[in-house]
């Protein structure tokens, strides 16, 4: 890769070579190399979501397996009629009918899979739909003018960056990223990060060091860019790599043209994509309305049992037709996902005891057989468009003491999104109290009217204008 770029002089090559390094270490953790994964997107996807070539295959292998095709097709109005059943209406006759329909999909999907292992054991062609690799050309095509795409690679040596707009590409190398790596980890601190149970005092509330901490990570990261370089741009898509994912880009600060500094998020909208390929958005159409599932456990252990019990309410009157599960679902998770547009979860994410894809994405079914996510990549194909988890954990709760690598967060972003996910919000750290909740509720009742980015920037706002004293509990 070094090589590459050093002694070719070829950094679109290079931003290419990265992409598939990045999916590839997602695949290898995948039965048969991900092949499996591959062949249920060829054959499930949403055609909106394949490109010509993967078509062409999907007919050709519909047409070489018949009975695959006839199972889809069951399953298909298995799926049409459980979303037309309530998932929490606990009456008899709408409980026969629900269980009756998820034993269907469950029975229906079980024989896909045995199906699809033959099909990956032949001679059939299965392009990546899930994670695509595209030309850095066609990349930028599919930016906005006043959009910014900076994309990291980390390597022993250097911390690559690549930043391109829709007509201009520049490449750049922050040496010794060990030591970009430890100033994340002085940053962290700065904000109170040394356990994931570690209450912020008012002192480290009132230090506003972090702010000339963030500032100084910002310029070695940007090499030093022009004062007025974000004013440029609306939106800023960030692909982070290795401990960069650790990074709250939102609250670097960023110098003005009046001399002082702001947190980025006030300069331009911010998202976050696991490879360079999806920066492109997905072409599917938004649900702007669908069934959203909300799972509400405690954020914190020293919540209030109501607190998220209020939230959960609370968007239940947001969102229209909100299924609120406490302790059980209908289904296992693996199949109750498939019906849901969005899944909220009001839980603390317990740290999976396996491996990076054993943890239980819905949290209420967690430890049972269809609940880890690793299980959800198996048929039938599809999950949320759209999952919450503020809950979340991640190294950033110690201020990154252990020298972690990313992995946890790269694939609790990428394993939703192979299951067909278009948006992942989760936290760094578990903040709990009410700043949680209302951050939750601010930017998913704006999702259905606008983007991520702008339904969080404007949560970010909303919070940033509040007092202390107007917050239940900050961490």
């Amino acid at each position: 890769f070094e090589l590459t770029i050093l002694a070719n002089k070829q950094p679109e090559k290079a931003l290419e070579i990265a992409d598939r390094v990045r999916r590839q270490r997602f695949f290898s953790l995948l039965p048969a190399g991900g092949r499996l994964l591959a062949l249920r997107w060829i054959l499930e996807a949403p055609e909106a979501s394949l490109s010509a070539e993967a078509k062409l295959q999907r007919q050709d292998l519909l047409v070489k397996y018949p009975r695959y095709a006839e199972i889809s097709r069951e399953v298909q109005q298995t799926r049409d009629a459980l979303r037309a059943i309530s998932l929490t209406d606990s009456s008899a006759e709408v409980r026969r009918q629900r269980d009756a329909h998820f034993q269907t999909l469950g029975r229906l999907s079980a024989a896909q899979e045995l199906l699809l292992g033959e099909i990956a054991l032949r001679r059939n062609g299965s392009d990546r739909e899930c994670a695509p690799i595209r030309y850095t050309n066609t990349i930028q095509a599919s930016l906005s003018p006043r959009q910014l795409a900076m994309v990291f690679f980390a390597t022993q040596r250097h911390l690559h960056v690549f930043v391109f707009t829709r007509d201009q590409y520049a490449h750049w190398l922050v040496p010794e990223p060990a030591k970009l790596a430890a100033g994340t980890g002085d940053l962290l601190r700065l904000f109170g990060m040394y356990d994931g149970n570690q209450a912020v005092s008012h002192t480290q509330l009132t230090d506003a060091r972090w702010k000339a901490a963030s500032a100084a990570l910002l310029d070695q990261l940007m090499a030093g860019g022009a004062q007025d370089f974000w004013d440029r741009y609306d939106e800023l898509i960030i692909v982070p790599d290795k401990f960069l994912w650790y990074l709250p880009f939102e609250a670097l600060h960023a110098p003005t043209a009046g001399g002082e500094t702001a947190p980025l998020i006030t300069r331009v909208r911010i998202r976050y994509a696991p490879t360079a390929a999806l920066v492109i958005p997905d072409a599917r159409p938004h649900a702007a309305r669908g069934r959203s599932l909300v799972v509400h456990g405690k954020l914190f252990p020293r919540d209030a049992d109501a607190l998220a019990a209020d939230a959960a309410e609370t968007l239940a009157q947001i969102l229209p037709d909100t299924a609120i599960v406490t302790n059980q679902l209908p289904a296992p998770s693996r199949l109750t996902a498939v019906v849901c547009d969005r899944a909220v979860v009001l839980d603390d994410i317990d740290d999976p005891a396996g491996g990076p894809l054993d943890w239980s994405p819905l949290q209420v079914d967690r430890g049972k057989p269809g609940s880890a996510l690793g299980q959800w990549l198996a048929l039938p194909w599809g999950g949320p468009q759209q999952i919450v988890l503020p809950g979340f954990h991640t190294a950033a709760e110690d201020s990154l003491k252990q020298a972690p690598g990313g992995d946890e967060v790269i694939l609790a972003v990428t394993g939703p999104m192979a299951t067909g996910t278009r948006t992942v919000l989760l936290s760094r750290w578990r903040t709990g109290g009410q700043t949680s909740y209302d951050l939750v509720r601010e930017f998913t009742q704006e999702l259905p009217h606008t983007t991520a980015s702008n339904a969080w920037q404007r949560s970010v706002e909303l919070l940033r204008a509040m007092q202390l004293g107007d917050v239940a509990t900050v961490r």
